[in-house]
């Protein structure tokens, strides 16, 4: 079930991506997939990621949706990551909460020689192209290419259109896809 729920701009009839009531229309193209019992894709809104859809159209796009850009796609990457952990079930237990650790550290201790932060520290969310300036740091370089987001994004482009091997289908996946086109599968070999 596909559905990119849009309102118009009334004064020139494009797509308004500004309007607050999109977030409502992706989250209820989601329910009506769902309610249908079908797999389900939608826009990328927070409402929508909510809700649960199967896909999510999200990454890259520009200009009303009529262009891909892929260093777009590696910060918009970065934004989905954190919709998905924001939208996720927090597990609430003794280990995730740490409350031995902050009694045993107590006030004006830290938690960087603790155990349970070693085992932790992974979870931790640092973006990487998506962080603001901080008040509280020097003013960085506009142009400065180590530290704008922008040529990041770039760079990291690079290094994955460089590097990246994508995985085979496993034989079974391929098999299917191939008897659903009508195609018989490749015979392996070696």
């Amino acid at each position: 079930y596909t559905s990119f729920p849009a309102f118009a701009d009334p004064r020139t009839g494009m797509t308004n991506y500004r309007d607050p009531r999109r977030f409502w229309a992706a989250a209820a193209a989601t329910q009506m997939g769902h309610a249908l019992n079908m797999p389900c894709l939608t826009s990328g809104e927070m409402a929508s990621l909510l809700t649960r859809p199967d896909l999510l159209c999200f990454g890259g796009l520009l200009e009303v949706s009529t262009l891909l850009s892929y260093e777009q796609l590696v910060i918009d990457h970065e934004i989905l990551r954190d919709l998905f952990l924001a939208a996720s079930t927090q597990e609430l237990n003794a280990e995730s909460l740490a409350l031995e650790v902050i009694r045993d550290v107590g006030p004006g201790g830290h938690y960087l020689a603790q155990k349970h932060t070693v085992r932790h520290i992974r979870e931790f969310v640092t973006p990487k192209f998506t962080e603001p300036d901080r008040a509280v740091e020097p003013a960085r370089p506009a142009a400065a290419a180590d530290t704008d987001p922008r040529e990041q994004a770039r760079q990291e482009v690079r290094r994955i259109l460089a590097s990246h091997q994508v995985p085979p289908l496993p034989a079974t996946l391929e098999t299917a896809l191939e008897k659903i086109i009508g195609q018989p599968a490749p015979v392996a070999t070696g």
